[in-house]
């Protein structure tokens, strides 16, 4: 009788075993086929050239940016672009933006395809379908530069101004925020529509 009772204790012993090895084996093969899984980040880490990048080693491109703040005036600002991607040492380059400005409590609305923030000289380089929109006034130009420092935007590129059905078109723009003015300078053409006043 011991004997039976020692031999049915090693077949459960066997019977367990084998059981154990199988799930650890099932464990083991499910683990190594299981899907990869990927965490998307929206940001981005490439090597990128010392001579540029003198104290970093990255570039960091970051996918539907979101900028808010505000500016030194204290009027909060929004910027959206699809990537903004740091290329220098305070230095930024956005895509497809569109950014919105508080500005003597009327909102300015820029749009560009391209924009390139200088922090370390306080300037914004927009270009490729500059769009300004202020209530009804609306200016397209291929370029404008925004000097942060003296509130003084400056266009050397063709430049439309609309106004409902009015139009304004002239070789250059310098506007300046603090005097609340805009100066069309050049080759000046105008077609004003007496209505829109």
């Amino acid at each position: 009788m011991l004997i039976k009772h020692y031999q049915r204790t090693i077949n459960i012993f066997k019977f367990i075993f084998i059981i154990g090895i199988t799930i650890i084996l099932l464990l083991f093969y499910s683990w190594v086929n299981l899907p990869q899984v990927t965490i998307e980040n929206n940001a981005k880490f490439t090597k990128a050239n010392t001579a540029t990048l003198p104290s970093q080693n990255y570039e960091i491109t970051m996918f539907n940016s979101i900028f808010e703040g505000i500016s030194n005036n204290e009027q909060p600002y929004k910027i959206i672009s699809d990537t903004a991607a740091k290329i220098a040492e305070d230095q930024y380059e956005l895509k497809q933006i569109a950014a919105r400005h508080k500005f003597f409590g009327n909102d300015i609305l820029i749009k560009a395809r391209h924009a390139l923030i200088d922090n370390n000289i306080k300037l914004i380089t927009l270009t490729d379908n500059v769009q300004i929109m202020l209530n009804d006034l609306q200016c397209h130009t291929a370029e404008l530069l925004i000097n942060l420092i003296d509130h003084k935007a400056t266009s050397n590129e063709k430049v439309v101004v609309y106004y409902n059905n009015s139009r304004i078109s002239a070789d250059n723009l310098v506007a300046d925020g603090t005097l609340n003015t805009m100066k069309l300078q050049g080759h000046v053409q105008a077609k004003i529509d007496i209505s829109d006043f």
